[in-house]
């Protein structure tokens, strides 16, 4: 799944402080990504991409604000395969742009998706810990986590 910017296909100035990225899935084998080159695979990405048209917006959130059930739309993801997605706002200023009346906020937080697999990396104001990752894991892959010492060294767990 890639998380596409629809900014500029909306016409939403830089400061819009919504959610203005979009999910896309993009399906791909393991086999063929590793037969691709990487130029290939970029090319792969930016046609997908290039679909995401404004009326392709407006189709899809009509889709998704008639929708009753969440979990039918989790379910798209395919869930029940092995499975992840980056959201990746790292770069993105939040802190210099958003203001919502009171001042810069102090902290910026989005919740994972409950789906497994779902990541979504954020900046914080913080310079010795740069990266917010949420991160959504199950139960059993949590516990692997929590137990590898060496990728704890690198990270702090807040649930």
């Amino acid at each position: 799944m890639l998380a596409c910017d629809v900014r500029g296909r909306i016409g939403a100035p830089l400061t819009y402080n919504g959610n203005a990225s979009f999910p896309l899935l993009m399906h791909m084998s393991k086999s063929q990504l590793l037969r691709q080159t990487v130029t290939e695979t970029a090319m792969h990405i930016r046609q997908h991409i290039g679909i995401v048209t404004p009326r392709f917006v407006r189709h899809v959130m009509g889709f998704m604000a008639s929708e009753t059930s969440m979990q039918r739309l989790i379910a798209m993801f395919h869930p029940d395969r092995a499975f992840f997605s980056a959201s990746i706002v790292s770069g993105f200023p939040m802190f210099g742009l958003s203001n919502f009346g009171f001042g810069k906020p102090a902290h910026i937080d989005i919740p994972a998706y409950l789906t497994p697999g779902f990541s979504i990396w954020m900046p914080t104001r913080k310079a010795e810990q740069p990266i917010c990752v949420n991160l959504a894991l199950t139960n059993r892959i949590f516990a692997l986590v929590e137990k590898d010492s060496e990728f704890r060294q690198f990270v702090d767990i807040a649930l």
